[in-house]
């Protein structure tokens, strides 16, 4: 009980497999007594081994909100391919140059403790500032980039339901509780509210000389290569559209830019009651 484990399953009832029952070759990852399943499923893993293979049996809820599984009797043949182990390594110079200096360009404890802080800041700011600035602005867009943004969308969450499942995506989001025209009014909704933010940003940029680099590309370009493993460069601009790269990168420079030119000071109300009425003033 507690144990993390990697397992591969696959679930049958009355001697048939079933669509969602089974893991795939990479298997899942679950924590014995954390995870959610239904019944018992977890708790038999108990007193197996890494390598085991073996059977186990449970029952659907009765409200489980499959009518094929409903209060169904399902066999699972479970394999455990690995217990994980957490180990928490010390924190050195050593650690941090040989594990973060590529990704966030620090070599010490010190520039790694800088940075966290720096970062944040930032979010803090982001949270206080960014969000508020855009909410108070008012922007104009045509109905043609709407569509597309929401076209995107649709696009986006039907490749993603086709991978998990062999289900349409008004299927699957209608056995959901949602209705499709509900989905479709909440990506309205986020597409209008990205639209905005892309367009402010852009704005921004326009005005205070903003670009992105073909360095900075290359380096977001090498961190899709490396995160997403794949091939090459190639492989990378035929996957991601490269003007959608380089707003995303200009929209995170322009937020970081209003970020790092916000001013942080004292709250009057919290200062401390021995501050004099110039330091006051002053922090105001």
């Amino acid at each position: 009980d507690g144990d993390t484990l990697n397992i591969g399953y696959v679930g049958t009832v009355d001697g048939v497999a079933f669509n969602g029952g089974s893991t795939g070759p990479d298997g899942t990852e679950v924590t014995i007594g954390v995870t959610q399943y239904i019944d018992d499923f977890l708790a038999q893993l108990i007193g197996h081994e890494v390598g085991e293979n073996f059977d186990i049996e449970v029952t659907f809820p009765e409200n489980y909100g499959n009518e094929q599984l409903n209060g169904k009797d399902a066999i699972f043949n479970i394999t455990i391919n690995s217990i994980i182990e957490t180990k928490i390594p010390e924190l050195t110079d050593e650690f941090v140059a040989a594990n973060l200096k590529k990704q966030y360009e620090v070599s010490t404890v010190k520039e790694l403790k800088d940075y966290v802080k720096n970062q944040m800041i930032l979010s803090a700011k982001y949270s206080a500032v960014w969000s508020d600035y855009v909410s108070s602005c008012v922007v104009v867009f045509s109905k043609e980039e709407l569509d597309k943004l929401i076209q995107n969308g649709v696009e986006y969450y039907e490749n993603f339901v086709k991978s998990q499942t062999d289900k349409e995506l008004k299927e699957y989001i209608e056995e959901n509780g949602q209705t499709y025209e509900e989905f479709e009014e909440t990506l309205k909704l986020e597409a209008m509210s990205n639209l905005k933010e892309q367009m402010i940003a852009e704005e921004i940029a326009k005005k205070e000389n903003i670009e992105v680099t073909d360095e900075e590309y290359e380096k977001e370009a090498n961190y899709y290569i490396e995160t997403y493993s794949l091939k090459d460069k190639a492989e990378f601009e035929e996957k991601y559209n490269k003007d959608d790269i380089m707003k995303n990168i200009l929209y995170y420079k322009v937020v970081e830019w209003v970020c790092n030119n916000t001013n942080v000071v004292d709250d009057p109300e919290t200062t401390s009651a021995e501050a004099t009425s110039e330091e006051t003033s002053s922090a105001e």
